[in-house]
């Protein structure tokens, strides 16, 4: 059984604890204290009423007290606690924790007041001295109360960032303004960090703005407090201003800075001492790992060289060599040592530097380029010193040699280039004449009968027109001007078709051995150019191998990364002889026009332009390899093509295709209007002539049921691709042919005719033409 406390025993435990009782009766407006009451105050002379007890409160608190007290009796609060200062007669600071509660009858009405007077100055001059010593160090305590969003702050925090407490607004959009905009990021981030960590030490250093413009930086410290779930509910920490403590460690860190750069200084000026007073072999053989140059210096009492490492290294020699001067000389080409001598006396008798580049032998045997530099020092007009540097140089040489082959290649391919302007005008004008020549011949022929005494004439004069039309054929493969019409062809297949021609061509006595390349890629190009390239070269083979001996020609795959041709993949076609070769000299002029080395009548000198001339049309290289009485080979890359072979049309019929449609024909030349006209007339056209474009279209308004144009294509004021255009708008389903010296670039690139166009070149004979109007009006 437990038994209830005494009331003895609760009023000791009251004494005890230095808690004083008291009770207002507030119709009698008498106070009645308990002695601990008294004790605290330390009032012997309490007399008991209202006025005398308040007349011992603090003034500064007095109000916040009536007004709790009034608080409680006018709003029925349960109690009031307040913590206020009082007055002692001995004048010692005292300070109380005031608690009170209304006691009311049944009506409601106060019957009186009671409560307790507990000293608390112990506990609040604790505090106290925790004030003063965050004051002391400038440190500010902050709470911020995560729920609510509010920050409380001390009022040293407040004095850190330059404001009064009632300045901050306690919102956490103030807290934010006055911080750094720089900083802030990582101070969320060590927020968000602490809150998802619960080890997590949170810590930063930052800087503040203050109103005034200062900045300071800030070391701030915190502790989250969670609820019984573990979630933040507030985070409470301290903020110490450690703007002093930064100056001082920037300024020490400027101070060690600056020590650093003067020790620095020091040692290189300490450096630099020592590496004036290094012997001079030490500094040229620094300079030689560096830029790749080595030293030497003579002694002039002994005649011996020394060598830096570098400088042992391009002789070829063990380093720490150091040879006679006689020695190092020999090293130097035969033709150079008089020429390197000389200017070594030059320099110890008068003191002049020399400069200059020879061909110096390794101790290997290996020849190199060196440039070598001396020069000695003179006193009093004796040299007392000999040195210099020597440079391996063959890279740059073999650079400049290099660049000297381009240019002259580059030279070389533009001379060409204007060489093949100039054949292909030529060409474009000789074939109008034997154009001229050969139809009137053909029609001449066409008219008179079998057996007739000027046939004869009339062959030959067409046997030599047309071996004037193969000349001026050359002439343009090699402008790049001749028409072709690519397709994707098997150069093995094209090749094994001619190897019957081909052995006919260089005859018996010479062998010739084809080995295909095998899964040969295809490429794409005029099968009739083919057959121009290898009748040449073999030619050639056949005249170098003086009628006996063996020609090669082979294909392969190849695919070019770095090499003699630009990278890619090609078809390799080799044509290889065993003759009597090509001289150097030969070689720089082998593929200009009308350039020969046989006799007189012996070749046209148009053969090895034609091939050039092809290649480069169809963007291909050729390149010749040759030594004299080793053979010859030349490799031609031809650019590989993905793609099927198309067929081709039988286009060698003899047979005239006669036809009875309507014609324009369109020609500047008045010989070639005239012969044109009576060619088309002889094959059963019916022809209007007109001897321009503007002409042309003249008659084109005027006439109806015009088949097909006729056109020369390079007309003055409007070509022959402008003139269909136009005749286009007129008459929508007329077809085109066109005639030319050669092909121009409205209906050609380089020479290769667009798809579906119609092309004929002059000179033609009449079957050529009958065939070519059937295909062009669509009738084969």
């Amino acid at each position: 059984m437990i038994e209830r406390p005494t009331v003895e025993f609760l009023q000791k435990v009251i004494s005890d604890a230095h808690i004083g009782l008291w009770e207002w009766d507030p119709v009698s407006n008498v106070v009645y204290w308990s002695p601990e009451v008294y004790a605290i105050f330390d009032a012997p002379d309490f007399d008991g009423t209202l006025e005398s007890y308040e007349s011992r409160i603090h003034p500064e608190d007095l109000e916040r007290l009536q007004r709790a007290i009034q608080e409680v009796i006018e709003r029925s609060h349960a109690e009031y606690r307040i913590i206020h200062r009082v007055i002692r007669a001995d004048r010692k600071p005292c300070w109380v924790e005031s608690r009170g509660t209304v006691v009311r009858d049944a009506n409601g009405q106060v019957e009186r007041m009671a409560g307790t007077v507990w000293d608390v100055t112990p506990q609040l001059s604790a505090e106290h001295k925790l004030q003063m010593a965050l004051s002391a160090s400038n440190m500010g305590l902050w709470e911020w109360n995560i729920l609510v969003e509010r920050v409380i702050w001390s009022k040293e925090m407040a004095a850190i960032y330059g404001i009064t407490p009632a300045e901050f607004t306690g919102t956490l959009e103030d807290y934010r303004a006055r911080i750094h905009p720089d900083d802030w990021p990582e101070i969320e981030h060590r927020i968000q960090c602490a809150m998802a960590d619960p080890d997590y030490d949170y810590y930063v250093e930052h800087r503040i703005l203050r109103p005034n413009g200062a900045i300071r930086w800030v070391e701030g410290r915190g502790t989250l407090v969670r609820d019984e779930e573990g979630q933040p509910i507030r985070m409470m920490g301290t903020a110490w201003d450690v703007t002093n403590r930064k100056l001082a460690k920037a300024e020490l860190e400027e101070t060690q800075a600056e020590l650093r750069r003067s020790y620095e200084q020091f040692d290189r000026e300490r450096r630099r001492t020592e590496e004036a007073v290094r012997k001079s072999e030490e500094l040229l053989e620094s300079a030689g790992h560096i830029a790749g140059v080595g030293g030497w210096e003579v002694d002039l009492e002994t005649m011996y060289v020394s060598w830096t490492a570098e400088t042992c290294r391009i002789h070829g020699v063990p380093v720490g060599t150091a040879p006679h001067v006689d020695d190092a000389i020999a090293y130097y080409s035969p033709e150079s040592r008089e020429v390197i001598r000389a200017h070594v006396e030059r320099a110890l008798q008068d003191g002049i530097p020399y400069d200059v580049e020879l061909p110096l032998i390794r101790k290997d045997g290996v020849q190199i380029w060196v440039r070598t530099e001396g020069r000695a020092e003179m006193e009093n007009g004796v040299a007392k010193r000999l040195f210099g540097v020597v440079q391996d140089i063959s890279a740059r040489r073999a650079a400049e040699a290099e660049r000297q082959k381009l240019y002259e290649e580059l030279l070389h391919a533009k001379k060409l280039e204007s060489v093949g302007r100039l054949a292909g005008g030529v060409a474009h004008d000789f074939n109008n004449i034997i154009s001229v020549i050969l139809g009137h011949a053909e029609l001449s022929l066409d008219s008179l009968e079998a057996g007739h005494p000027l046939r004869v004439e009339l062959e030959e004069i067409r046997s030599a027109a047309r071996r004037s039309a193969a000349l001026t054929q050359q002439l343009l493969a090699f402008a790049r001007k001749q028409a072709v019409s690519p397709k994707v062809i098997d150069l093995n297949e094209t090749v094994d078709g001619m190897l019957k021609m081909l052995r006919r061509l260089i005859g018996e006595q010479i062998t010739l051995v084809w080995k295909p390349g095998a899964a040969l890629k295809s490429v794409l190009m005029d099968p009739s150019q083919v057959d121009q390239i290898l009748a040449n070269l073999c030619v050639n083979a056949r005249d170098a191998t003086d009628g006996a001996g063996e020609v090669l020609i082979s294909t392969s795959n190849v695919q070019m990364e770095l090499g003699e041709v630009p990278c890619g993949e090609y078809i390799l076609l080799t044509v290889k002889d065993d003759g009597h070769g090509i001289e150097k000299e030969t070689l720089e002029h082998l593929f200009e026009p009308f350039f020969t080395t046989k006799a007189p009548g012996g070749g046209t000198g148009l053969g090895l332009a034609t091939v050039y001339g092809i290649v480069k049309q169809n963007g291909g290289h050729i390149r010749v390899t040759s030594e004299a009485s080793q053979g010859t080979e030349f490799r031609i890359y031809l650019p590989a093509v993905d793609g099927k072979m198309k067929g081709t049309k039988d286009s060698k019929s003899e047979e005239k295709l006669r036809g009875g449609d309507t014609i324009l024909l369109v020609e500047d030349e008045p010989a070639l209007l005239k012969l044109g006209r009576r060619m088309l007339e002889a094959l059963g056209y019916r022809v209007l002539a007109a001897p321009g474009p503007y002409e042309a279209l003249d008659i084109a308004d005027r006439e109806e049921g015009i088949d097909l144009l006729v056109t020369d294509v390079i007309m003055p004021r409007m070509n022959g691709r402008e003139l269909m255009n136009s005749l286009k708008r007129i008459h929508p389903e007329l077809r085109v042919l066109y005639i030319s010296g050669y092909t121009a670039e409205v209906i050609a690139n380089q020479g290769v005719l667009e798809e579906d166009v119609h092309f004929l070149q002059k000179p033609f004979s009449m079957n050529a033409l009958s065939r070519a109007l059937a295909e062009a009006l669509g009738k084969v």
